[in-house]
C-alpha cells in the first residue's frame, strides 16, 4: 500500500509538473500574442479596475513608461468617472461590450477618444476585464471637422441672397436652400414630396420661354463639365440672374449640377432707367458743351469789348509820366481805370464794382461811362470851372442815376476821381469809399489820401468832400484796388496794407517801374494761388526835367 501510494504521488507530480509546464507555455504564447499585437489591450480587475497587465501599445497610448500601468486604477484614465460603472454595467447585462466609444484621459492630461471591446473572463482567480482599445481620436476630430463644415456651408446656403439648387448627376434633388423655394413660390408640401418631376413641373409653369429652358438644362447635363450664365424672364416679369456650374471634387469626380438664382428684377429695371439717364446726361453734356463754347465765345467778345474801354494809350503831359496795370481774375472784371485830359486837366479814375463775373462788368462799364460824361457835362456846361465843381457835381449826378435808375440790382462801386494840373502839380480828388492812394514823397514817409464819402451807388442823397493835394516834382501818386492788398497764396494768407506800403518807401525811378515792383511782389507772396480778385494799379510820376 505504501508503495502504491508513493507510485500515485509520483504519477500526479509528474501531471502536476507537466500540466503546470503547459500552462507555463500557454502564458508565454498568451504574452507573446498579447505583446505582438497592434491593438493596445489591458487586464483589470472588476472589482477595483487595478490594471494587471497592459501591452506596450496601451502604454504608448496612455503615454507611461514601460511598467507604468500595472497597479494603476482604470478610473484614474477615464475623462468622465461615471464612464466606468457605464461599462460595468453594460458587461453585466450583455456579457461583453463592442466598440463603445469612449473619452479617455492621458497621462499628461491630454483627452483622446478611443472605441472599448471589453470581454470579462478569470484570469489568476480573479473577475478580470479584458480590453481592446482603438484609437479614433483623428477620426472624431474629422468627423467633428466634418460636422462643422457642413452645418457651415448649410448656414451659409440659408443666408445666402440666391436660390440654391444641388443636382445629381440623374437630375435628383439633392440639397436647396429656402431662399430658393421662395423665389419660385414652391408649396412646402411639394418640396417634402421631394419629387423632382413635379417641381420641374412648378417651375416651368413659371418661365417666359418653356422650350428654351428645358433646352438649356438639357444641353448643360449633355456637357457636364460647362459653366452656364444667362438670364431668366418669367411670365409675373420678374427677371432672375440663373448661374450654374458642374459640382466635381478635387479628383476629377463628377457630381451633379449647382445652380445658384438671383431675382436681378429691380438693377434690370434700375440699369435701364440708368441708360436711359445716361443717354439723356450725354445729350445734356453736349448740349451744355454747345453752350459753353457759346457762352465762351461770348465771354470772349464781352472780353475785348471791356478791354476797349480801357484807355490802351495814356495821356503823357510834359513832365509827367502816367502808367496803368489792369489783370482781371477772370476773362471779365469788376475794376477800372481811366485816364482822360479834361479842360487842361487830367481826369484821373480808378474803381471797384461789387461783385463779379458778367453783372459787375456790366456795371464797370456804366459807372466808367457815367463818370467820364457827367465830368464832360459839367466842362461843356460852364466856363472853365472850378475842379471841385466838375468833380462834385460829376459824382453826384452818377451817383443820383445809378440809385434812381439801377437800385434793384443794388450794385455800387468804390471811386476814386482825380483831377490833376500838370502846370503846377496840385492835384483834386473824391474819394468814394476807395482804398486811399499814396503820395511818395522824396523826403519822408509816403502820404495817403483821406476818403471823402460812401461809395457811388449806395446812398442816394450822398454828398462828398474834395480833397486837394500837390506832388512836387521827383514824387509819385500810386493808386490801387483792393485786388493788391487781398492777394491770398496757397495758406489763405492776404498780402495786407502793411506789406504794399513797404513796397512804397523807396522812390521809384518811373511809374511804370514801380507797377511792376508791386506786381512781382504780389505775384511772389501768391505763388501758385489763383486770383482771388482783379488787380488794377494806377501810377503817376512827376519828373524833375519838365522837358523830358
Amino acid at each position: 500500500a505504501h508503495d502504491e501510494l508513493e507510485r500515485r504521488v509520483d504519477e500526479r507530480t509528474a501531471e502536476l509538473a507537466h500540466r503546470t509546464a503547459e500552462l507555463s507555455e500557454a502564458e508565454q504564447r498568451f504574452r507573446a500574442i498579447v505583446e505582438a499585437s497592434p491593438t493596445p489591450l489591458v487586464l483589470s480587475r472588476v472589482e477595483d479596475g487595478t490594471i494587471v497587465f497592459a501591452n506596450d501599445r496601451l502604454e504608448n497610448l496612455i503615454g507611461v513608461e514601460p511598467g507604468g500601468l500595472i497597479g494603476k486604477s482604470t478610473t484614474d484614465f477615464y475623462y468622465d468617472p461615471t464612464d466606468r460603472p457605464r461599462v460595468i454595467a453594460a458587461i453585466k447585462e450583455a456579457g461583453e461590450v463592442r466598440g463603445l466609444e469612449l473619452h479617455l484621459r492621458r497621462a499628461d492630461g491630454r483627452p483622446i477618444w478611443v472605441s472599448l471591446s471589453v470581454q470579462q473572463l478569470t484570469f489568476d482567480g480573479n473577475a478580470t476585464l479584458a480590453t481592446a482599445l482603438i484609437d479614433i481620436t483623428e477620426q472624431k476630430h474629422a468627423q467633428e471637422e466634418l460636422r462643422f463644415r457642413k452645418t457651415l456651408l448649410e448656414a451659409q446656403g440659408e443666408a445666402s441672397i440666391d436660390g440654391i439648387l444641388v443636382v445629381s448627376d440623374e437630375g435628383k434633388m439633392l440639397s436647396y436652400n429656402q431662399r430658393f423655394v421662395e423665389m419660385w413660390g414652391i408649396p412646402p408640401d411639394l418640396m417634402r414630396s421631394r419629387s423632382d418631376e413635379d417641381v420641374m413641373r412648378h417651375v416651368l409653369d413659371q418661365v417666359g420661354d418653356r422650350d428654351e429652358f428645358v433646352r438649356r438644362i438639357d444641353y448643360l447635363f449633355a456637357h457636364s463639365h460647362e459653366q452656364s450664365r444667362e438670364e431668366i424672364e418669367l411670365r409675373d416679369n420678374r427677371v432672375f440672374d440663373r448661374y450654374t456650374a458642374p459640382v466635381v471634387s478635387a479628383e476629377g469626380d463628377y457630381y451633379g449640377r449647382i445652380w445658384f438664382f438671383r431675382d436681378v428684377t429691380v438693377q434690370k429695371r434700375y440699369t435701364e432707367v440708368l441708360d436711359k439717364a445716361l443717354r439723356e446726361a450725354e445729350n445734356a453734356t453736349a448740349q451744355a458743351s454747345h453752350y459753353a463754347a457759346e457762352l465762351e465765345r461770348e465771354l470772349e467778345v464781352g472780353r475785348r469789348i471791356q478791354r476797349s474801354f480801357l484807355a490802351t494809350t495814356l495821356p503823357q503831359p510834359a513832365g509827367w509820366e502816367i502808367a496803368a496795370r489792369f489783370r482781371p481774375a477772370s476773362r471779365i472784371a469788376g475794376d477800372f481805370y481811366d485816364v482822360f485830359e479834361l479842360d487842361n486837366r487830367i481826369g484821373l479814375v480808378i474803381a471797384d464794382v461789387c461783385g463779379k463775373g458778367v453783372g459787375a462788368a456790366l456795371f464797370m462799364a456804366l459807372f466808367q461811362s457815367l463818370v467820364r460824361a457827367n465830368a464832360e457835362r459839367v466842362v461843356t456846361a460852364s466856363e472853365s470851372p472850378l475842379p471841385e465843381r466838375i468833380l462834385s457835381e460829376a459824382m453826384t449826378a452818377t451817383n443820383g442815376y445809378t440809385t434812381r435808375v439801377h437800385k434793384p440790382a443794388h450794385m455800387f462801386a468804390s471811386v476814386f476821381f482825380g483831377l490833376l494840373d500838370p502846370a503846377t502839380g496840385v492835384l483834386n480828388f473824391v474819394n468814394a469809399g476807395h482804398e486811399p492812394p499814396a503820395v511818395i514823397r522824396e523826403y519822408g514817409p509816403a502820404t495817403r489820401l483821406r476818403p471823402g464819402g460812401p461809395a457811388l451807388g449806395l446812398i442816394a442823397d450822398a454828398s462828398w468832400d474834395v480833397g486837394q493835394t500837390k506832388i512836387e516834382p521827383g514824387e509819385l501818386l500810386a493808386a490801387f484796388t483792393d485786388g493788391v492788398t487781398e492777394a491770398r497764396n496757397d495758406e489763405r494768407d492776404f498780402f495786407t496794407e502793411e506789406r504794399l506800403m513797404t513796397l512804397l518807401v523807396d522812390p521809384a525811378s518811373s511809374a511804370s517801374t514801380l507797377l511792376d515792383r508791386i506786381e512781382h511782389s504780389v505775384d511772389s507772396f501768391a505763388g501758385d494761388a489763383p486770383p482771388s480778385d482783379d488787380l488794377t494799379l494806377l501810377a503817376v510820376k512827376r519828373l524833375r526835367d519838365r522837358t523830358r
